[in-house]
């Protein structure tokens, strides 16, 4: 697959076992792989009275970047791909670079300064604001209530997020979302959430990982409860407020 690193085969590979061929031979191999999907998300925030500037930049590493070219790849134009970003995020985008889409052996990176058109609300002498703002898991992919067949993931997933929002001028924290890790059995998904203060700042990382590639039927009814509980942290909002003068 020209899209594809050297080392790490194409995702319509991974699946069971292959057959390697060599001039002594032949023998059954699996198809697994330990390389990953793996996504690094920064931001930095900053709320005016009017709107909300963030700067972000995302790096694909992997299986991440390998996707990310074939998705590229999909769209006629860049603009094409910039109003999907918007879409997708509700944001207003005014630059958008990528490095690297044309280097195989070499991270994605994707840098978008933006205008946030959502996921803010002016109450009173309050702000409402959800710092996930780039790149949010909003609904669950398991739909069904019961499963008949494994889970395949293909390959681990890793994702992180990382925004630094700057405290409004003029205003206090009354709350922040609690810390919160969320797990499955043995680990094989995880999910932490943690807010803070430092300075004038609030610092919000999340870290999403996936250790295994496949999840059997008996196992997804907690893998669908996992991206429950996921979707409901990451909707959780910070709480501005306007300090008395």
């Amino acid at each position: 697959d020209p899209l594809a690193q050297i080392n790490m085969l194409p995702i319509r590979c991974l699946n069971g076992n292959g057959r390697l061929l060599a001039e002594n031979g032949t023998r059954e191999i699996e198809m697994q792989t330990n390389i990953p999907y793996k996504k690094n998300n920064f931001g930095i925030i900053e709320i005016t009275n009017d709107h909300v500037k963030a700067d972000i930049r995302s790096v694909r590493h992997d299986y991440a970047a390998y996707k990310f070219r074939n998705q590229y790849e999909s769209y006629h134009t860049p603009e094409e791909y910039i109003q999907q970003v918007e879409q997708d995020n509700q944001l207003a985008v005014g630059n958008c670079s990528i490095s690297n889409l044309d280097s195989t052996d070499k991270r994605v990176i994707i840098n978008l300064d933006s205008v946030i058109t959502s996921q803010v609300n002016y109450a009173g002498d309050r702000i409402y604001f959800n710092p996930i703002i780039y790149d949010r898991q909003k609904e669950n992919p398991f739909k069904v209530k019961q499963r008949n067949y494994p889970v395949d993931y293909a390959h681990p997933h890793h994702r992180m997020y990382n925004y630094q929002v700057k405290i409004p001028e003029g205003y206090g924290i009354e709350s922040l979302p609690k810390s919160e890790i969320i797990r499955m059995p043995h680990n094989d998904a995880q999910f932490m959430y943690s807010a803070k203060k430092i300075g004038n700042k609030v610092m919000v990382t999340n870290i999403f990982a996936i250790n295994k590639s496949i999840f059997l039927e008996n196992e997804y009814r907690e893998l669908r409860s996992f991206y429950d509980n996921m979707i409901r942290k990451q909707s959780e909002q910070i709480v501005f407020k306007k300090n008395e003068s």
